[in-house]
């Protein structure tokens, strides 16, 4: 469950997430990963993953958070193409 959204830096909303572990342990914690402001809202259900080993390890399930690396991948692997056409285009 969405406790609340703790702090917003810069367009950046981080969400503060309440859940129970499969163990009964309860974790609340700050997510890492902030979010577009009114992304998500206070009280809502959502679903996320954390690391056995370390429960207040979680990634919170959607697809924006599964999105953006593969964006940071292709816009990465888009620049290093363009640098290589402008270097090879000047021989």
């Amino acid at each position: 469950m969405l406790l609340q959204i703790s702090k917003i830096d810069s367009n950046v909303s981080y969400p503060v997430v309440k859940y129970l572990t499969k163990d009964n342990i309860p974790v609340t914690k700050e997510s890492d990963i902030g979010f577009i402001p009114g992304y998500f809202k206070k009280g809502q259900s959502i679903e996320i993953t954390y690391e056995k080993a370390n429960p207040t390890s979680f990634i919170i399930n959607n697809r924006l958070t599964y999105a953006v690396p593969w964006i940071m991948i292709i816009v990465a692997i888009l620049l290093f193409l363009f640098s290589g056409y402008l270097i090879l285009r000047d021989f």
